[in-house]
């Protein structure tokens, strides 16, 4: 499925579900002797990347957040008064390892997508 114009292609490989991680090919034609070639790559949606960098890094903040006030704690008033930083970053690195799996299992059912596009 996708977009075909004079100069340009977007094509993008329906599944079964739906998945805003599957390859995009966008290419452009090139004019070369005897005919036209497609040159382009194939990528996620700036979309989909967008929102994994964000959802990483605001991860990534909560937990470095969660050290230093986790240190702070611990430093300042023993284990009783660090339990609640602890549990903080214990969740920012269960959502990250959440996030990273969910892109991983994204990749693999679009991993047969490229081939595709390719062919």
């Amino acid at each position: 499925m996708g977009r075909v114009a004079e100069d340009e292609v977007r094509l993008v490989a329906r599944g079964l579900t739906r998945n805003s991680w599957r390859p995009v090919l966008r290419a452009r034609f090139v004019a070369v002797p005897g005919g036209c070639e497609l040159v382009g790559s194939l990528r996620c949606s700036a979309l989909a990347l967008a929102f994994t960098a964000v959802w990483l890094a605001m991860d990534g903040l909560f937990i470095l957040l969660g050290v230093a006030v986790f240190v702070a704690a611990m430093l300042s008033g023993g284990w009783s008064s660090a339990s609640g930083p602890l549990a903080l970053t214990g969740a920012a690195v269960g959502m990250g390892v959440f996030a990273v799996g969910l892109v991983a299992l994204a990749g693999w059912l679009g991993s047969r997508d490229e081939q595709f596009l390719r062919a």
